[in-house]
């Protein structure tokens, strides 16, 4: 099984990761971060199931940051909430408000 780290990498550590050359330089360097920004915090909040405090402490990061830093990652990161837990599913695939 890869790491998120791995996945982020395209395979083993150690290996480079792909970068699309027909960006910008700034462009394609700000891709490669999302990138892992993504698969950190992914990884640390599947490695500390779903904790946020706990992956936070892990990164060494403030708890608000690393949830601001989730937010940006957009809904692949994000733990579920205990609000929204409990409410059924709506056929779409979003929950009631």
């Amino acid at each position: 099984m890869l790491t998120a780290l791995e996945r982020f990498l395209g395979g083993a550590a150690g290996t480079q990761p792909r970068v699309d050359l027909s960006l910008p330089f700034r462009d394609a360097k700000a891709r490669i971060v999302e990138e892992f920004e993504l698969a950190y915090v992914a990884g640390l909040l599947d490695a500390h199931g779903g904790k946020l405090a706990a992956a936070a402490k892990h990164a060494d990061m403030d708890p608000k940051y690393f949830s601001d830093k989730m937010a940006r990652c957009g809904s692949v990161a994000r733990p579920p909430s205990r609000a929204r837990a409990g409410r059924a599913p709506l056929e779409d695939g979003g929950d009631l408000v």
